[in-house]
């Protein structure tokens, strides 16, 4: 299957402002995150700390989620897409994430996915990966098969069945810092089967804790 098979949904390309990005997202992953922002037509982190957000419509399966890195993070820092998310906004958040973990610079570092439980990570499967600036990272879940990609290839070694979370949910971009702020990324796109399409968005349609 080609990947992504949905759209992008924020290309980045917006005058500066934020955090959040404007429009269609919200701050963010975890209560305790600072917010990302619009600057130069790229996501970033508005802090050297955690930051995220989370786009604010609903999804159904099956959905996967994408973003192009275009600026690595400093040593020790991470770019992540989450999938599936639940409860963003509190201390205990549920999904999936795929992460790239950038250890020691020069895009060399790893792919990192994770099943995030209330909070708590498990990691499911890991790998080393070298990646350029503009590379593509993304994540799918068919039916509980969790692939990731690279530039729309399928990851052989980063593959997991795990049906925890299924469903309506979201789907969120974030940074995890070890004290830089360089990130910067763009073209952020998921899955295709939106429940309200921006402009139409029903909190009635959302259980209040996923809100």
């Amino acid at each position: 299957m080609t990947f992504p098979v949905d759209p992008v949904l924020d290309t980045g390309v917006h005058p500066d402002s934020g955090p959040p990005p404007p429009i269609d997202w919200i701050t963010g992953v975890y209560a305790a995150d600072g917010g990302m922002k619009i600057l130069s037509n790229k996501f970033a982190p508005n802090a050297a700390s955690n930051c995220s957000c989370v786009w604010k419509y609903d999804f159904t399966d099956p959905r996967n989620v994408f973003v192009d890195i275009d600026t690595f993070p400093t040593t020790g820092d991470s770019v992540e897409v989450w999938l599936n998310l639940l409860k963003q906004g509190t201390s205990t958040p549920c999904g999936y994430i795929l992460r790239f973990w950038h250890s020691s610079g020069g895009g060399v570092g790893f792919l990192e996915l994770d099943r995030c439980d209330n909070g708590v990570n498990t990691r499911l499967d890991d790998v080393g990966k070298t990646l350029v600036a503009g590379d593509q990272i993304g994540l799918e879940n068919i039916a509980g098969t969790l692939h990731a990609y690279v530039n729309g290839v399928q990851q052989a070694s980063i593959t997991s069945v795990d049906t925890t979370y299924y469903g309506q949910s979201r789907v969120a971009l974030r940074k995890i810092s070890g004290g830089g702020s360089t990130e910067r990324m763009s073209l952020f796109g998921a899955g295709s089967n939106v429940i309200a399409p921006p402009g139409l968005f029903d909190p009635k349609l959302v259980p209040q804790a996923w809100l």
